[in-house]
């Protein structure tokens, strides 16, 4: 066993905390705001998951005349965020290619 002083045991520490930082931030960057596209509206699960999976909601519309951006029930997304939200989804995010047997086309 090696024997060191406080100091170097607080370097060590401190360290070890900032490596253990750096990879948290590192693997969160892949699940909410630092993926682009799809991938980053899909439901974080809650509540409204039952009602999407009700409503057969898809990230990406079989018709392409069909999707979110020109529903009635979509919130675009605001400050260049990837994701709208959806009026009936509890406002979790939503694709603006995404699909429901509810789409309604916006006025």
């Amino acid at each position: 066993m090696s024997n060191f002083s406080r100091r170097e045991f607080l370097t060590r520490l401190g360290v070890g905390a900032l490596v253990v930082g750096g990879v948290s931030a590192l693997a969160a960057c892949g699940k909410s705001g630092g993926g682009e596209g799809a991938a980053a509206c899909t439901d974080p699960g809650g509540g409204s998951k039952a009602q999407r999976d009700a409503l057969h909601y898809v990230d990406k519309s079989p018709n392409a005349e069909k999707n979110c951006t020109n529903c009635q029930l979509y919130l675009a997304a605001e400050g260049g965020a990837p994701c709208g939200k959806c009026t009936l989804f509890a406002s979790t995010p939503v694709s603006p290619t995404g699909y429901c047997d509810t789409w309604t086309k916006k006025a």
